[in-house]
């Protein structure tokens, strides 16, 4: 039985003091995952499901606005006179050819890509409730993100991609070649959209990354590379594992307080592929890992 269905039945037979009680003498990981489940539980209880709000107050809660039924977008534009972390996205200006899978892409003609799903097993089951876009628009990366508020909103959002893929000449990613373009592809073909990803150039920054620091790193997750190469922690974000909990949690019982961020943590993701091909190109330049 697992630790949540084991306090349930905790719950339900103390009227929830054996809970207070099993916190008190539990290890400090334990204790975690407790307050965990009770924020979980307090959180779902906010908010009747019938009650949820319609997409106007929570585009305006998210900081945004509606492009179609089930469908918002939020947008941020970052200057390329700003750093993130420690890595300027200056470089972005010009061409970045130190990486070999890299070398055709002109980052002008690029769109930076990543995704939030309701999981990590992809198929046709797993479904992307937020996508988030970067593009070059003169000295600014314009980052969008598309959010949607209930299933309906899904072909008006793979429609707005093939629309912006249709202006670009290449894909930068993080395991998108696994997992975000497969499945993006496999939701497409459901609602009849051609994402027109046929021979376009697709550059996924996990194997250049691996290549060089597999040895020298504990692992190769997105957030290492953050801190390793980029010299840039995440202060007060929500990790990306704890975002289909709060997309569920709008859906299911109305609840959109996290909704912002997970759009944050989204946005903070493509800033983070954007800069990080500037580090690995000088990384390459230079020869390598030192």
């Amino acid at each position: 039985m697992s630790l949540s269905k084991r306090i349930d039945r905790l719950r339900a037979q103390a009227g929830g003091r054996a809970v207070a009680a099993v916190s008190e003498s539990a290890t400090p990981g334990v204790r975690e995952r407790l307050a965990r489940i009770e924020t979980r539980q307090r959180r779902a209880a906010w908010r009747p499901r019938s009650q949820r709000p319609d997409d106007q107050a929570v585009a305006e809660q998210v900081g945004g606005s509606v492009l179609a039924p089930g469908l918002i977008e939020v947008e941020r534009v970052v200057g390329l006179d700003t750093a993130y972390g420690r890595q300027s996205l200056a470089p972005l200006r010009g061409a970045l050819q130190g990486m070999p899978e890299g070398a055709e892409l002109d980052p002008q003609r690029a769109l930076w890509l990543d995704t939030e799903t309701t999981g990590l097993a992809g198929g046709t089951g797993t479904v992307v409730f937020l996508l988030g876009v970067g593009c070059l628009a003169g000295s600014d990366l314009r980052v969008r993100h598309w959010l949607l508020t209930g299933f309906s909103g899904e072909p008006a959002m793979l429609e707005r991609l093939s629309e912006l893929l249709g202006g670009t000449d290449g894909l930068v990613t993080y395991n998108g070649k696994s997992f975000d373009i497969p499945l993006l592809q496999s939701r497409a073909r459901l609602h009849g959209v051609d994402l027109g990803l046929q021979g376009r150039m697709h550059l996924d920054l996990l194997h250049p990354t691996r290549r060089v620091f597999r040895r020298h790193w504990p692992n190769c997750r997105l957030t290492t590379a953050e801190r390793r190469l980029l010299g840039r922690e995440r202060l007060d974000d929500l990790p990306g594992a704890e975002a289909p909990a709060a997309w569920l949690d709008f859906l299911q019982r109305g609840d959109p307080r996290q909704l912002p961020a997970v759009v944050r943590h989204n946005s903070d993701d493509i800033l983070a592929l954007a800069a990080l091909w500037v580090a690995l190109d000088r990384v390459y330049r230079e020869g390598g890992a030192s």
